[in-house]
C-alpha cells in the first residue's frame, strides 16, 4: 500500500491516495484511512471534506468500535460519474454504461454488418446516448468512452496521443480516427484500444 505525505505541495497526490483507499477498502472510517495511508487524522479529514465537496465520496453508515462516538464510514459515490465501454467488430457492437465503482448500470449488444466508419460512428454515438437515457442521466455525467476495435492501430499524425485504426476485417476502413469522430459526436473524451 502506498503511503501519503503531509507536505502541502502533495495535496493532489494525497487526494488520489485517500480516494483510492476509500475505493479499495470502503466503506471505511477516517481513522482507518489515516492508518492505511500514514497521513495525520487532520490531513485525512481535510482531504475527505474536499472529496465530499466534489461529490466523489459519501458517508454511508456508523460503526461502533469500543468506547466513544461511532465512526462514520465512507464509500465512493457511484453516481458521481459514469463511463461507457464499446466493443466493436465487423459483426457486433456491445456497449456498457458503468458507474464510478465499475458496476454495470446498462448493457446492450447488437449484431451488425457495417461497411463504413460513418455508419459505425453513428451507431456507437446512438448506443451511447441510449444507455445514458435509459439510466436517466445526461452526457455531462459521462466522463469518458472507451472503444475496443480490431487492429491494426497506428499513432495519428495529426492528433498526438491518438490512434487511427485500419481493421483488416473492415476493408473500407483506412486510417480512421474513430476516437476523434466519436469525441466530436458525443463531446466526451474517447480512448481507443485494440
Amino acid at each position: 500500500m502506498r503511503t501519503g505525505t503531509n507536505l502541502t505541495h502533495a495535496k493532489q497526490y494525497n487526494l488520489r491516495l485517500v480516494y483510492e483507499t476509500i475505493r479499495l477498502h470502503g466503506p471505511i472510517a477516517r481513522v482507518e484511512i489515516a492508518r492505511k495511508t500514514e497521513l495525520t487524522a487532520q490531513t485525512v479529514s481535510n482531504l475527505v471534506r474536499a472529496l465530499m465537496e466534489s461529490n466523489l465520496v459519501q458517508e454511508t453508515d456508523r460503526v461502533s468500535v469500543g468506547r466513544g462516538a461511532p465512526s462514520i464510514r465512507l464509500s465512493v459515490n457511484p453516481d458521481a460519474g459514469f463511463s461507457i465501454g464499446l466493443d466493436f467488430d465487423q459483426d457486433h457492437l456491445s456497449a456498457v454504461l458503468v458507474d464510478l465503482t465499475g458496476a454495470v448500470r446498462q448493457r446492450a449488444s447488437h449484431r451488425l454488418n457495417l461497411t463504413t466508419p460513418e455508419e459505425a460512428t453513428a451507431l456507437m454515438a446512438e448506443q451511447a446516448r441510449t444507455l445514458v437515457a435509459q439510466q436517466r442521466i445526461t452526457m455531462e455525467q459521462v466522463w469518458s468512452v472507451g472503444i475496443g476495435v480490431p487492429g491494426p492501430m497506428v499513432p495519428s499524425k495529426t492528433r498526438p496521443g491518438s490512434y487511427v485504426v485500419n481493421p483488416r476485417s473492415l476493408p473500407t476502413w483506412r486510417d480512421v480516427p474513430i476516437d476523434a469522430l466519436l469525441e466530436e459526436e458525443l463531446g466526451v473524451p474517447v480512448l481507443v484500444e485494440n
